[in-house]
C-alpha cells in the first residue's frame, strides 16, 4: 500500500516541479537553440525526412535530430502520460526506499538523490558525450532531476519512515 501511496503522491510531486521548471522557470528554454533560416530547414527535413523517428549526422557538420512531420500531437496526451510515467518511477523508487533497513528519515532522502544523481549521470552526461548535448542542457538536466527528486524524496522518506 505504502509503494502506491509514494508511487501517486512522488509522482505528483514530480509533475508540479516539472511544471514549475518547464514552464515557469527560463532555464530550459534557455538551453534551445533556433535555425536561422526555421522555414528552410523545416521544408529540406520534411522532403528528406519522411517518417518520424531519431535521425542524426554523423559527419561535420554533426547533428542529433528528433523528428515528427506530424508534430508533437494532443499535449493533454503528453501530460497524462507524463504523470504516469512520475507515478511509476515514484512507485519504484518508494520500493526501493521501504527495503531499507533500520535506515531514518535523513539516510532514505540521500538515498533518492544518489538515486537521482546517478539517473542524471547515465542519461544526461552519456547524451553529452555520445551526442554533443550541451553543457548548458546537461547540467540544467541533472539539477532538475535532483531538485525534483529531493522534493519527492521529502514525501517519499516521509511515507517509508511511518510505519
Amino acid at each position: 500500500m505504502k509503494i502506491l501511496i509514494g508511487g501517486i503522491v512522488g509522482g505528483l510531486v514530480l509533475f508540479a516541479w516539472s511544471a514549475v521548471s518547464w514552464m515557469v522557470l527560463p532555464w530550459h528554454n534557455n538551453t534551445f537553440r533556433t535555425f536561422t533560416h526555421e522555414q528552410s530547414v523545416e521544408a529540406i527535413l520534411t522532403a528528406d525526412a519522411p517518417t518520424a523517428g531519431i535521425y542524426i549526422l554523423k559527419n561535420k557538420p554533426s547533428a542529433f535530430l528528433v523528428f515528427n512531420p506530424q508534430g508533437y500531437g494532443p499535449m493533454k496526451f503528453k501530460l497524462m502520460y507524463d504523470l504516469l510515467f512520475d507515478m511509476l518511477s515514484a512507485a519504484l523508487v518508494s520500493y526501493i526506499v521501504l527495503r531499507l533497513k533500520k535506515s531514518n528519515y535523513f539516510s532514505r532522502l540521500i538515498v533518492i538523490l544518489v538515486f537521482a544523481l546517478a539517473v542524471g549521470i547515465l542519461w544526461h552526461l552519456s547524451n553529452w558525450n555520445w551526442w554533443g548535448f550541451s553543457a548548458s542542457f546537461t547540467l540544467i538536466g541533472i539539477a532538475d532531476l535532483i531538485i525534483g527528486w529531493f522534493l519527492a524524496g521529502l514525501v517519499l522518506a516521509k511515507i517509508a519512515s511511518d510505519s
